[in-house]
């Protein structure tokens, strides 16, 4: 079994990987990171969950992912935060009884060099802290098919991921929607979406092989 000693040691490589993602995307983009975000990391560094979980809630508020009209909650570092919360949240708020062996059984079963969907927060979050390094996809590459439909995200993990395996572009995401579009009674769903992306990803990493965590 993995000691608590140990998960917060894993929790703190992870805090500083997506801290080194989140200012060298601030650089890119030739802005300041934003303070709030700057706070969460100082937080995880303290393993302080209740600071974290009530700057989350803050920045949750004024998102436009979850309704809010705050456009600088969007982008790479916005998915950055999200899943340094995503994993403190998994470790500090209960909901998930044992989440070291949750993770930990997810990550010794999957082989080096696969991509791996998460369908729950947990196995989300949970799994993309707790392996060897997320940002390198070691063991493997950690996605999630519930964000797909969403072209911040997909710049997200084009910004660690392009180069290793293939990822859809926004422009590749715009014509897939223009395509489902196009032979569509209804609206296209963002559920349908996640789905045409998804196996975009499947069909164009024909190498590697695919494991998925049901939602």
């Amino acid at each position: 079994p993995v000691s608590n000693g140990e998960v917060w040691k894993q929790l703190d490589q992870f805090v500083l990987e997506k801290e080194a993602q989140a200012t060298a995307a601030a650089t890119a983009e030739g802005k300041q990171m934003l303070p709030e975000y700057k706070a969460i990391f100082a937080a995880a560094k303290k393993h302080d969950w209740r600071k974290i979980d009530a700057l989350w809630a803050n920045l949750r508020q004024r998102a436009p992912q979850f309704g809010g009209a705050d456009m600088n909650l969007v982008g790479t570092q916005w998915e950055i935060v999200k899943e340094v919360w995503g994993a403190y949240d998994g470790v500090g708020n209960g909901s998930v009884k044992y989440p070291a062996a949750f993770a930990s059984d997810i990550v010794d079963s999957i082989p080096a060099g696969s991509i791996y969907f998460g369908g729950t927060d947990p196995g989300r979050f949970l799994v993309s802290a707790l392996q060897k390094s997320q940002v390198n996809g070691d063991p493997f590459f950690t996605l999630t098919q519930n964000a797909l439909a969403d072209t911040s995200y997909l710049d997200y993990l084009q910004s660690f991921y392009s180069g290793k395996i293939k990822i859809p572009t926004a422009d590749d995401s715009k014509k897939i929607y223009e395509e489902a579009k196009s032979h569509a009674t209804r609206p296209v769903t963002v559920p349908e979406m996640n789905g045409r992306l998804a196996r975009f990803i499947f069909d164009k990493n024909p190498d590697r092989e695919f494991y998925i965590e049901e939602n």
